[in-house]
């Protein structure tokens, strides 16, 4: 076998990970997060503990994986994981301050698309002004 993925030589070369890996593992580690958080007391809160962590985490990992590019392996989890963890953070702590609103549905819309795949940024920014935006229409209607 002369497949590197089938390859035990220690001198193969190790593929190259890309954004678009760190940013699927990202996604993947968020969402059971988020997943996790939402099946527990105060969601909101235990996302900015998870976004906290990260960092911690990732240099515990960083310290396990002992193979070449795992420090950068590492490091690109630690960003798409910890950008995506803050985004749906960001989306629950509206859901929070309008849980009264009758506007669920628009932090389930926003957290479905963080899933899909939609710009963490652009979700958590939409996600921190949606409240303002919300009580805006509601004193002009």
């Amino acid at each position: 076998m002369n497949s590197i993925a089938h390859s035990t030589d220690s001198t193969s070369p190790v593929p190259a990970t890309d954004a678009t890996t760190y940013r699927a593992a990202g996604l993947y580690a968020a969402t059971i997060g988020y997943d996790e958080a939402l099946r527990l007391p105060d969601p909101a809160a235990r996302l900015d503990r998870m976004s906290a962590e990260v960092d911690e985490i990732a240099a515990d990992l960083a310290r396990v994986v002992n193979a070449e590019g795992g420090t950068e392996f590492i490091e690109g989890l630690r960003e798409a994981t910890a950008v995506r963890l803050s985004a749906f953070a960001a989306i629950e702590h509206g859901r929070a301050e309008l849980a009264d609103a009758g506007v669920g549905y628009l932090f389930d819309l926003l957290a479905d698309n963080l899933k899909a795949g939609v710009d963490p940024h652009v979700i958590r920014r939409d996600a921190l002004a949606a409240p303002a935006r919300v009580r805006e229409l509601a004193r002009q209607a």
